[in-house]
């Protein structure tokens, strides 16, 4: 057993502390500064790029008061304009690892309504498991009617900070204010909150089904541990490869959308 440790050691090591490392997302309300995105209908209401904007600072407040393990970066905290690549950069600099993009959508027909999240591609599956969690959240909690999850080939074009971010990424379009009543719902307190709170359990969802802790441990002594598999699929933590070790196995998953091999097993506590 001994021998196999060490040879596994010399693939890959690390040491850490007990206490995991933060889980960063990036949030990212959209337009901003001279872009005010869909344009209010009435003086009454706000541009889409205000709307989203306190949405996103929502999310930040339920979120810090009550999950210690999520580091929230954001594209923009005031009205000021941000470019495409800005954004981007700013999610790919940290790296982060989901992003969320807020926005309002509008149609020509005034009777259309419902959220509709967009992801780069059918095959990023990490993607696709993020939005899916935040569309549950958001039928559920927010009681909103879901227009579906698309892709690049569903609306015949590509969407930039989608297709280049490294992360797991999606689009939220929370309700169309080109519809009276969803106009007046996202542009009422009470509605941004239900929003807000529906994207925010979401996303915490999300981070602890593909195995990220969202709260620290209560231990913050060194560790040591050895990364002993990796895998594209989810291996049972019984399965005979890890047998022979008569150690405990851990798990853990990247959200890399480019990691082909998401799903990580280590052995040591020391």
């Amino acid at each position: 057993m001994l021998k196999i440790l060490l040879i596994f050691f010399n693939l890959f090591a690390f040491c850490g502390f007990a206490q995991e490392k933060n889980i960063i997302l990036v949030v990212d309300a959209g337009h901003g500064g001279y872009d005010p995105g869909t344009e209010r209908s009435h003086k009454k209401f706000k541009h889409e790029k205000d709307i989203v904007l306190a949405i996103s600072l929502k999310i930040n407040k339920i979120l810090e008061n009550q999950y210690d393990k999520l580091e929230i970066i954001y594209t923009r905290q005031k009205d000021v304009f941000v470019s495409l690549e800005d954004r981007v950069f700013i999610a790919n600099d940290k790296p982060a690892d989901f992003f969320v993009s807020l926005h309002c959508n509008s149609n020509p027909n005034s009777s259309i309504s419902g959220v509709q999240i967009h992801i780069h591609h059918e095959s990023f599956s990490k993607s696709e498991l993020l939005a899916k969690t935040i569309e549950k959240e958001l039928t559920e909690k927010a009681k909103r009617i879901s227009r579906g999850i698309l892709n690049y080939k569903d609306r015949d074009q590509h969407l930039f900070v989608l297709q280049n971010t490294k992360m797991s990424s999606v689009l939220v379009e929370m309700g169309f204010l080109s519809n009276s009543e969803e106009e007046k719902y996202l542009n009422s307190e009470a509605g941004q909150q239900e929003i807000a709170e529906a994207i925010a359990s979401g996303m915490v969802k999300y981070a602890e089904k593909i195995g990220l802790k969202t709260k620290a441990s209560k231990s913050g002594k060194k560790v040591f541990k050895v990364q002993i598999k990796a895998s594209d699929k989810k291996m049972a933590l019984d399965h005979k490869f890890f047998e022979k070790l008569k150690m405990e196995v851990e798990e853990s998953f990247s959200s890399k959308e480019d990691d082909i091999l998401p799903y990580k097993y280590s052995v040591g506590n020391s």
